[in-house]
């Protein structure tokens, strides 16, 4: 059984950034208030 994938809207997506740069909120609340996922990149960071 293979389960849909969700697609955003480019005005959800951008209302999200939004949100998160202003600084009310902290991401995982935001996400969990919009039922998605936290996923954060760590492209750039590298442990020496």
């Amino acid at each position: 059984m293979s389960r849909t994938r969700r697609n955003f809207s480019a005005k959800f997506k951008s209302d999200l950034i939004l949100e998160v740069l202003k600084g009310e909120k902290e991401l995982n609340v935001i996400a969990t208030e919009n039922g998605i996922q936290r996923i954060f990149s760590e492209t750039g960071r590298r442990s020496s």
